[in-house]
């Protein structure tokens, strides 16, 4: 695998797309992603349903497409001027009805735009004439400058200037330590919370990394020993812990104690006590989105069990060659050897990458591209989080990356994975599990 980037378009390989639209459940997972669920011709890099997300990954993350239903722009002048002032993508725009009058304007965008399509549309022959346009550009750009496949540009990670209603329960996964798992999964567990959308924070490393992170709200004590114990509704509610000033938020903690940890850990999936029904258990106090910081995959039942259950699973990674080789072990434990086992869907797999900054030689294309080229495939790169120096400085003192002074970028990171993967409908007077 090679870590450096990219350019805009290739001469091999699947185009790089780029899938946004309105609603994240309703429309982009169902309708537009089965369109492009095809190795050989396409690379699915994201997906975003807020504008604000769009225009700041789009630039970022150089997709060879923008396929952009248009509605989740705030307006068709927003996004002319948007669509112009892309550089090394090109987009296909479907218009909802009710901007059929704009057809024309859009197809005067002549720079960028490669083909309009008025809603209700045939995804399948959007997707065809999304590849012939890519084939186009590249045979354009190959022409223009014979030279433009061998280069390897520096710096294309830099700027140039939910999927289903209901419980969420997303495992926070990885093959590698020190990914910043449990900080992502933290942060976004206070956003949801501060949205009002009643979450819970499973902290399941040994020893749990919220209580070191969230300062004195957290303590190592109580934890689910008490549901190990007694697995039932009581011993549940007396395991859990609520953090002052989010009522939102209840935690979990996995035990202190490491003999009942191996205990834990020594039983099957199917026993009463088991860390899969502890997760299981949950779903009777209504919560729109239960969030499962598991330990590093190690033969650990706490990382196995947690995947069981799920039904979202989130890659967490770094822009390094090693966090590649531990990405693909993670996708093919996911995809191959447990695929009959858990309940998510390859189409509720994703990945994130923390700890990125401008002198990474390894950006969000390149990271995905090679791994599907050694898997065949790898889920989209939601989010990429930025290196933030003064974060365990922070953490130390419990403060939060969601609200510190200096960690702006990390938090509208966090805000953008929240509502990718737990749509705002969700909330406690609207719910149903997901099994």
């Amino acid at each position: 695998m090679t870590g450096n980037p990219e350019p805009a378009f290739s001469e091999n390989g699947p185009a790089t797309l780029y899938l946004a639209g309105p609603d994240m459940g309703g429309f982009i997972l169902p309708q537009m992603l089965p369109a492009y669920r095809d190795d050989a011709r396409f690379r699915v890099v994201s997906l975003a349903a807020e504008w604000e997300d769009i225009k700041r990954q789009v630039t970022q993350y150089r997709p060879e497409v923008l396929v952009i239903e248009a509605s989740v722009a705030p307006g068709p002048d927003q996004l002319k001027d948007f669509l112009n002032q892309m550089v090394g993508t090109v987009a296909m725009v479907i218009l909802p009805p009710a901007w059929a009058k704009f057809q024309g304007m859009f197809q005067g965008v002549q720079t960028t735009v490669r083909g309009v399509y008025l809603s209700p549309v045939n995804w399948a022959a959007v997707a065809n004439a999304t590849y012939s346009a890519v084939a186009t550009e590249r045979a354009r750009t190959a022409t223009a400058s014979p030279a433009a496949s061998l280069y390897r540009t520096e710096g294309l990670s830099r700027p140039n200037t939910t999927a289903v209603v209901g419980t969420r329960t997303i495992a926070f996964t990885s093959f590698a330590g020190g990914t910043g798992k449990s900080t992502i999964a933290e942060a976004m567990a206070v956003d949801l919370a501060r949205q009002h959308i009643k979450t819970l924070l499973c902290s399941f490393n040994f020893p749990a990394a919220a209580v070191g992170h969230m300062g004195q709200n957290l303590h190592f004590s109580p934890n689910a020993t008490e549901w190990l114990n007694r697995p039932t509704v009581d011993g549940f509610l007396a395991s859990l812990q609520h953090p002052r000033g989010l009522d939102d938020l209840d935690v979990l903690l996995a035990p202190d104690d490491p003999h009942v940890l191996a205990s834990a850990n020594g039983r099957k999936a199917e026993e009463a006590s088991s860390i899969r029904n502890l997760i299981f258990a949950a779903y009777s106090f209504n919560y729109g989105a239960i969030l499962l910081d598991l330990p590093p995959f190690a033969d650990s039942m706490w990382a196995l069990h947690g995947l069981l259950a799920a039904n979202v699973a989130l890659l967490v990674c770094r822009p390094t060659l090693h966090d590649q080789f531990a990405a693909i072990h993670a996708y093919r434990l996911l995809s191959e050897q447990l695929a009959a086992q858990v309940r998510i869907p390859a189409d509720a797999i994703f990945a994130v990458l923390n700890f990125t900054s401008s002198e990474d030689n390894i950006n969000v294309r390149s990271f995905q591209g090679d791994i599907a080229k050694v898997v065949g495939r790898f889920p989209p790169i939601l989010e990429a989080f930025p290196h933030i120096p003064s974060l365990p400085r922070l953490q130390s003192v419990g403060d939060t990356p969601v609200l510190a002074a200096g960690c702006e970028a990390f938090a509208q990171a966090t805000r953008s994975l929240s509502a990718k993967l737990v749509p705002k409908a969700v909330s406690r007077n609207n719910l149903f599990v997901l099994m």
